[in-house]
Parts: structure tokens; sequence; C-alpha cells
């Protein structure tokens, strides 16, 4: 552990203070933030008060953030511990800090730097170890004491509960105004603009309103006699009919205005402005604000609700647990890691001598301020690493293929099943708010054949979810021993088995280093075929999985700590928590 350095005590008008290398550092969230000034009033504030102090002018560096930094973001400090993103003014202080250049940190007021106990903690171990003086509102908080320390860590405190109560009453205020019909933030779309900020009124677009519809039109029933049309479908028609469906935000410009994007669709097919709702935190609350005029001269949503829903239905058939995120056809695409840097793996063709073309993986980061030598990684065939995941690594991930192949279409099952009870229950609610709604305005008849279609929708959706229910109390089948090969099983779930299987492989100069997700270590070396051998094949193979290397596979890593570096930018999630040895999960204590 590092010992704390304690400064010596700041005096007002020591000749001492002229010598000290001092940072000002400014920041403002937004141009409307509560009562702090300007980031050009906390400077001048600054050098008003580092000049009373006795601080030189030539000694003072100042670290004003851009506008809109939020107060609870890190720094980065090289070595992934902390939550990005981080504020990069900050982050070049704070590496000025550990170089030793800065002797003195000065800001305005204290929750200019910190609004959150965990950074306060953070920054201010880093000013009591390298021995730096705070000073806020010109007065020296002497973190390096008791009485300091603990000021600081008030301050964190009550500026994290100040923040706190602020958004509470921020979301406590959109929820009302969801709940009685009005936007809780900017309603402009596809079809409709904004009037204004605090008017809750919209302009509707009369020709936007015409794709908007035609979108749903397409989607569920098709024109000029052909069928439906898929998301896909038509984005490229609408790119060929040269229609514009971008629309920019104030004072911005499209950047591609003539592009349809698929996501684009999918958005206004989602949107349930169109059907006169105003979705807040998961919920649809009616508003009249988002009806248009129509033929009659009656307000009207600007699509049917029958056709909303049906479009609704037709997205949620085209929904496919897991199709998603599957990724180039590569096995170990993303799980081939570098052995030196920690980071992912690219591919990339070669020509050889004779003429062929072979995929390889190696390691892109050649140049740059972190670059990898060939002392920490190799260049490998794609071919060869999956023939050793094939013949090597099978057997080991034999009794995780059975967990899956017996739980993967129970996982699906229950999904499916969480999803219809969700719908049920909001069709409940809606059912209820829908009846007490429209019974002011309803007689006795039609309020009977209203209750008695939400009736039946609700009706359909229990029915469902009962299918659902009883297919899972149905035993799993065994899967068969002769099934238990990833060359026979589709590349979608041969790619899911290994992702659930290992951590990350690692390509050394020595070897390749495999870390499973039940903690072993899996090591094989290099055999190197000898210079003048022709060979068809790689002439860099990998031999079998050994014990013995599995034990001393620990000298293969040239660099451990940027191993853990790249492992921490790469997989920040489960690594968030972990100190360094763990990140390694005590490389060769454990060996298949």
């Amino acid at each position: 552990m590092r010992k704390e350095r304690e400064p010596v005590p700041l005096q007002r008008g020591d000749p001492m203070n002229a010598t000290l290398r001092v940072a000002i550092y400014a920041r403002k969230s937004t141009a409307t933030e509560g009562k702090s000034h300007s980031r050009e009033e906390q400077i001048e504030r600054c050098l008003h008060d580092a000049k009373a102090l006795g601080f030189a002018e030539a000694n003072i560096a100042i670290y004003e953030e851009p506008e809109g930094q939020k107060g609870d973001w890190y720094w980065d400090d090289g070595k992934g511990r902390f939550d990005g993103p981080f504020r990069p003014e900050l982050t070049k202080m704070m590496w000025r800090l550990e170089a030793g250049d800065i002797d003195v940190v000065m800001v305005y007021k204290p929750d200019r730097l910190y609004r959150d106990n965990g950074v306060t903690d953070a920054i201010v171990k880093r000013f009591r170890e390298l021995g730096v003086r705070f000073i806020a509102q010109g007065q020296d908080l002497e973190v390096h004491s008791a009485s300091g320390l603990y000021r600081t860590a008030i301050d964190g405190a009550s500026a994290r509960q100040y923040r706190d109560l602020i958004s509470e009453d921020i979301r406590r205020d959109h929820q009302h105004k969801a709940e009685r019909g009005m936007f809780s933030r900017n309603p402009s779309c596809l079809g409709f603009r904004s009037k204004g900020r605090g008017t809750q009124a919209v302009d509707p677009i009369p020709d936007e309103l015409e794709i908007v519809r035609r979108v749903f039109a397409l989607f569920v029933h098709g024109e000029n006699g052909d069928g439906p049309l898929g998301i896909t479908a038509i984005a490229n028609r609408f790119m060929d009919e040269g229609v514009r469906i971008a629309v920019s935000a104030k004072n911005h410009k499209v950047k591609h205005p003539d592009k349809v994007h698929t996501s684009q669709i999918r958005t206004i097919l989602t949107n349930c402005m169109y059907v006169g709702r105003w979705r807040h935190r998961g919920r649809e609350f009616e508003t009249e604000r988002l009806l248009v005029p129509g033929v009659a001269g009656q307000p009207e949503t600007v699509v049917p609700l029958a056709l909303y829903e049906a479009a609704q239905r037709k997205l949620e058939r085209s929904y496919v647990p897991g199709k998603k995120g599957l990724g180039p056809a590569h096995l170990l695409t993303s799980i081939a890691v570098c052995g030196q840097c920690g980071r992912p793996l690219t591919t990339q063709h070669r020509t050889r001598s004779d003429g062929t073309r072979r995929l390889h993986f190696k390691c892109p980061q050649v140049r740059g301020d972190r670059p990898c030598s060939r002392d920490g990684t190799r260049l490998i065939q794609v071919d060869e690493l999956d023939r050793w995941l094939f013949e090597q690594l099978s057997p080991l991930l034999l009794t995780e293929l059975k967990q899956l192949e017996s739980s993967s279409g129970r996982d699906a099952l229950l999904d499916k099943k969480a999803a219809l009870e969700r719908r049920v229950a909001e069709h409940r609610e809606r059912e209820s708010s829908e009846l007490v709604r429209v019974s002011a305005f309803l007689d006795s008849v039609q309020l009977s054949g209203f209750a008695t279609k939400l009736r039946e929708e609700r009706m359909s959706l229990e029915a469902a979810l009962a299918d659902v229910s009883a297919q899972i109390n149905v035993p799993n089948q065994p899967l068969a021993d002769e099934l238990l090969d990833l060359r026979d099983l589709p590349i979608a779930k041969a790619k899911e088995l290994v992702r659930r299987s290992l951590l990350w492989l690692a390509v050394t100069h020595e070897g390749v280093v495999a870390m499973t997700t039940w903690g072993t270590y899996c090591a094989a070396r290099f055999i190197e075929v000898p210079k003048g051998y022709r060979t068809r094949d790689s002439k860099r193979r990998i031999a079998a999985v050994c014990p013995v290397a599995s034990l001393g596979c620990a000298s293969w890593f040239v660099n451990p700590d940027e191993f853990v570096r790249g492992q921490r930018e790469y997989q920040p999630a489960r690594t968030r928590n972990l100190s360094d040895p763990e990140v390694l999960h005590a490389l060769g204590s454990k060996a298949a």
C-alpha cells in the first residue's frame, strides 16, 4: 500500500506559494443548471483567490470541461477501474497530477469536481496519496486531515442528495403530465412538430403523415396487388422512389437525407403517437393532443387502431429470441484475444506463395500508444484454431452442451410466458381504464359491445398463456450422446455454446490458453513446421491440451497488467468488480 504524503500547511503570504503548480478546474453541466456560475465566472473567481494566496500566474493551468459534462463521471485512470464515459479535462488533470506536475487543485465549489460519494472517495484518495492540496471557495479543505476528509464526504453526500431530489421532482412532474395526457418531453417526430417549449401542442405535417399511413399499409396489407412487405423491403422501396423520412433536430442537418434505414421504419411502426397515445416509462396514456382532423372534420388518430395493432402483432411474430447478435460465421470471433494486450483478434486474408488465400487471426494493435510485439502474440490461421477447438476442447464442453441443449427450448418458452403474462396484465389494466373512460359518452348497448371486444382479446391472450404453460410442463427429452459434436450443430447453436463455455482464448507467442467459465485453464503449445518443409496445411500447428503446459502457461503472458487492462476495456461488465488477480483468475493455479 502506498504511503500517504502529508503536504506542508498552506499559509497566506508565504513566498513559497509562488513556486507551487496550480490547476484550476471548471465545469457546468448545462446552460440552465441551477444557480451555478458560468465557467468563465468560475475561472475568474479562482484566479482572484489564487492571486490572494500568492500563487504565480505563470504556474497556473486551467482545465475547462465542455458544456454538458455530468458531475458523477470518473476519469480514465488507464486501468479500467472506473466506469465510463469519462470527463476529458478531468482525465488530463489527473494524468498530470499522477505525473507529479500539480501541487494544488482549485475549484469554485466542491460540487464542480464531484457530486457522488464514489467519485469523492476516488479523487480525495489520490489527493491524499500524492500530497496535493484541494482549495474550494478560496479555502484549503485540508483533505489530508480527518476533519477535511469528513468535510469532503459530507459535501459529496449533500451534492448527491440535492441532485437526487431534483431528479425525483422531475420524474414526478413528467409522470403527472403523462397521466393528464400531456407531453413529458419533446413530441417532435415524423408527422408532428412541437409548437415550442411549454406549449404542450404539436403541428401536424400532412405530407409526412401520409408517409406514416403508407408505412403501416405496406407492412400489414401491401399495395398495388402485392402482399405485405417487410421492414427491409419498405426501406428499399422508399429509397428507390426517393422518399425521405429522416427528421432533423432543431438547428441540425440530416447527414444522409436520401437513405432510409430499417431502424427508421421500425420506429414508425412502434410509435404509439399515431394512435393518439403518449408513451412514458413503458406505459401508454391517451391524449387528444395527437388527434388530427378527419374526413368529416372530426378528430381522429393518424392510423386506425386496428391497423396499428395488426402491425404490432406482425412485429411480435417476427421476433425470434437469440436471432440477433450471432455475428460472423467464425466460432471464435470476439472470443479469441491477443495474449499481450487482451483485446479481441481480427480476421485478415493472407495470400501464400502458391496463390492460395487463408484467413488468419491477428492482433490489430500494431500501432498507437500500446503496440503489441511479436514476443506476446502470434499469427494463427482461423481453420487451425477451429480445428483445435473441435478436436481438443469439444470433449471438455460436452457437459455444457447437454445443459444448453436441454434448457435452450425451455428458456425460450419461459421468455414467451413472461411476455404473455406482461401483456395480460397490461390488457387487464387497459380494460378497466378504457371502460371507465368511455362510459361517460356511450350508451348501455355500445358499452356492452365494447366490453365484449376487450374481454375477447383478453381471453385470447390468456389461452395463449395457458398453451405455453402446458408446453413448459412437458419434460425435456435427453440428448443423444452421438450428437455431442460441435461440427454436427448449426453455427448459431455452436457459437452460443462456445460463448457460454469460454471466457476468452488467448493466442500467445508460445501457444494458446483457453479460460473456461468453470475456472479451468486449457493450454497447448505451438508446433512449428521445419523450414523448407512444404505443406498445404498451416505451418503453425497447435498441439494437444497438456496438463504441464496448462500449469505453466502463466509465463506465456509477457505483460499480465496490459492483458488485464485490455480485458477490462473489452469486458467491462464482467471485470468491473474484480481485482487484477481475479481477472486472470489466478492464472496457472487450475489446469484441465
